[in-house]
């Protein structure tokens, strides 16, 4: 194979100059461009002088790409592919050129025109090899023979109450180490960084976060490659891609809270700092997270009638004693019973258990994974189990 790779590459020298390198993150492309290109004569498409008309070396997101007058280009770079793929698939139609459908025909003519094409991510799946069948396109599909991420390991720690949440991050900045805080959520992040800053007023953070404009951002993911601080702070703004390789962060803390977010997210977002001196990873969430045995929620209704006396005498077992509905719900975290009941000004109110999710069986999940169309079949029978459950 080496040989043949050699014969190739020697028959059929790489010599154009034109390329296109095409990203889903506006700050990603900024990172791109300032860190490993900027010397190569490439244009970035957001900046004013950028010529679409006549751009030979171009940065481009995704969503700008039908602004793109060339299509023949030597060599065209796609990095983190199935997440350009997934920003495709959900653009916008916010110009008569832009939009879905003309940037994916535009991207689909660029692909099978290119001489070369390089699709770089670390996790390519069947979403990638379905792209190349769109394209009418083959690859050599290459991949580290060691996982690169083998050394890591992650730790879960599960909480109560709000406060400690807090505890493995501030035991972290107590000991002196530098952390990485991705956060789940926005408002956690600005609660927890609100929080260190008044327990640690004399160590110096960063955030990164939707809330900031773009020149803050990139400024920001400028910073956070070439100085240290006490704690970084961040969501999934800084996405795949962006990586912090400098030397001087000890341990992640990941702030991952309910079930506001998915686990290739999760994993992106955890993964962003290359070099961690302890090569560990805290997952701090609430004690109600994904455990649909300790504590599986309740769904929360009002009830609209009246309730009669069969209703009341039912319900005077169950009712819940607060001050208000929020604090009935506090009260839930350490109750497991089916049904329960809240008395307020504005009426009656229920509590319903929620039904455990049906646990699919290894042999199920395999067939799945052997045959995609099992999946229809799979979730026609948790949703049947699901409802008996929630009939009994």
């Amino acid at each position: 194979m080496r040989q043949l790779l050699a014969d190739f590459e020697a028959n059929k020298p790489f010599v154009g100059g034109k390329v296109l390198v095409v990203l889903h993150r506006v700050t990603l492309c900024n990172s791109v461009m300032t860190t490993y290109l900027a010397g190569f004569g490439f244009q970035l498409y957001s900046a004013d002088t950028t010529d679409f008309e006549n751009a030979t070396r171009l940065v481009i997101c995704i969503d700008s790409l039908w602004k793109v007058q060339c299509e023949e280009f030597d060599l065209v770079c796609i990095d983190e592919v199935p997440e350009v793929v997934k920003q495709l698939c959900g653009l916008k139609t916010k110009h008569p050129s832009s939009g879905k459908w003309n940037v994916w025909m535009k991207l689909r003519t660029i692909m099978r025109n290119a001489k070369r094409f390089l699709l770089m991510s670390a996790q390519a799946d069947s979403l990638v090899k379905h792209f190349l069948d769109k394209c009418h396109l083959s690859a050599h599909w290459c991949q580290n023979k060691i996982p690169l991420l083998s050394h890591l390991h992650y730790e879960f720690a599960h909480f109560e109450a709000a406060e400690m949440g807090y505890r493995k991050l501030v035991e972290a900045l107590e000991a002196g180490m530098k952390v990485a805080v991705p956060c789940a959520e926005q408002k956690d992040l600005n609660c927890t960084l609100l929080e260190m800053q008044r327990l640690f007023p004399d160590k110096s953070f960063l955030r990164i976060d939707g809330s900031m404009n773009e020149e803050a951002k990139r400024e920001a993911v400028g910073r956070v490659k070439t100085e240290i601080f006490d704690a970084i702070f961040y969501t999934s703004t800084m996405d795949c891609g962006v990586s912090i390789d400098i030397e001087g962060i000890d341990i992640v803390v990941f702030r991952l809270n309910e079930r506001s977010i998915n686990a290739d997210v999760a994993m992106q977002m955890c993964q962003r700092v290359r070099k961690l001196s302890t090569n560990k990873i805290i997952f701090v969430c609430d004690g109600r997270v994904k455990d649909w045995d300790y504590w599986p929620g309740y769904i929360c209704e009002k009830i609209e009638v009246e309730p009669d006396e069969d209703l009341e005498s039912q319900i005077s077992c169950t009712l819940l004693e607060a001050a208000t509905k929020a604090e009935a719900e506090r009260q839930l975290l350490s109750l497991n019973g089916p049904e329960y009941y809240y008395r307020s000004r504005r009426g009656l109110w229920r509590f319903k258990r929620r039904v455990i999710p049906h646990s699919v069986t290894l042999d199920e999940a395999e067939q799945v994974l052997k045959c995609p169309n099992h999946i229809n079949e799979l979730i026609r029978t948790c949703l049947l189990y699901t409802s008996d459950a929630a009939d009994e």
